[in-house]
């Protein structure tokens, strides 16, 4: 077999001075040579990104195109608020040196004188600030028997109609009885005169400005009340914070009416406490735990203690 077929097909080599030279017959034409040439780039370049690809890649597998465009696909550090959840009140923990100090609890005014002996009943009327406090308020007026009624948008207009209503529908009741009792052919209990004082109580506690918008009524609703429950021992009115201008104008007519009515007349002014750091929620109006003990606290001051005998030494509390 020929050299040149035992070299795989290429021709053998000369040494002159030092190099080894292709005889001329057997060197490749140039168009060989260029192709052999660019055979030899794309070899070259396919070894170059076979490397480049398994650096680059070695830490977590994933290729230097792939990485761009996770890079350009990545969520920003801090999304965008939405407004798919209602936002809750905000609390605020004081910490470090810098923080505010505690709140000082402003002290309650002096309690009422405590009312003859006698029946030991009382009634709240109010709105939604005074119905968040239904547990603290008739536990706060120890030893009285307490009947809460407070709802959600009450205005000063309907809370008189709901005091009649009670009246009358207890009066109603009396007659159903002795009816009943007649039919049945058994005695007749007696009547039992139902007036405000017997079928509410000897306090009535009225808590009905937060609606109020501002007319220039609130005092004639004042005399309205107070005629009513004339025979009433002690109303007590309850001041609002003033978060409008009907407010400002309610406030102002229930301690002006003092003067008018004495000590029949009590004012127990919750617009000088509502706001109290941590009393309100968000609204400064409506009340979280320590402004419902506060509120609660002062309308039992202005009640006044229970009157002897006390009966227990809790109240209850009827709705």
């Amino acid at each position: 077999m020929p050299d040149s077929e035992r070299a795989g097909g290429a021709a053998p080599l000369t040494h002159q001075a030092g190099r080894y030279h292709m005889p001329l017959a057997d060197r490749p034409a140039p168009r060989q040579a260029r192709a052999q040439h660019t055979r030899a780039l794309l070899i070259v370049a396919i070894l170059s990104v076979v490397v480049s690809s398994s650096c680059g890649g070695a830490g977590d597998g994933t290729s230097s195109a792939a990485r761009d465009t996770m890079a350009t696909t990545r969520p920003p550090a801090t999304l965008p608020a939405t407004s798919s959840t209602p936002s809750q009140p905000a609390t605020t923990h004081a910490t470090g040196p810098e923080a505010r100090p505690a709140v000082t609890r402003p002290s309650m005014p002096q309690p009422s004188p405590a009312l003859p002996p006698g029946p030991n009943k009382a009634f709240v009327l109010g709105d939604s600030v005074i119905l968040g406090a239904q547990a603290e308020v008739p536990r706060a007026m120890v030893g009285w028997d307490v009947t809460f009624d407070a709802k959600e948008s009450r205005f000063i207009f309907g809370g008189l109609d709901e005091l009649k209503d009670r009246v009358a529908a207890r009066q109603k009741e009396q007659e159903a009885d002795r009816d009943k009792a007649r039919e049945s052919g058994q005695p007749v209990p007696s009547t039992t005169e139902l007036t405000p004082p017997t079928v509410l109580g000897r306090v009535v506690v009225i808590h009905l400005c937060t609606n109020y918008e501002a007319t220039g009524a609130f005092a004639g609703w004042i005399d309205r009340y107070m005629a009513y429950l004339k025979d009433v021992e002690r109303v007590v009115w309850v001041t609002c914070v003033e978060w409008s201008s009907g407010q400002t104008e309610a406030n102002k007519a229930m301690r002006g009416a003092s003067e008018r009515y004495g000590e029949h007349y009590v004012v127990a002014d919750w617009s000088a406490y509502a706001r109290t750091p941590g009393y309100a929620y968000n609204d400064g109006i409506h009340l979280q735990g320590p402004g419902r003990a506060a509120l609660a606290d002062l309308v039992a001051a202005a009640v006044g203690p229970a009157p002897s005998p006390a009966g227990s030494t809790t109240s209850s509390t009827r709705r």
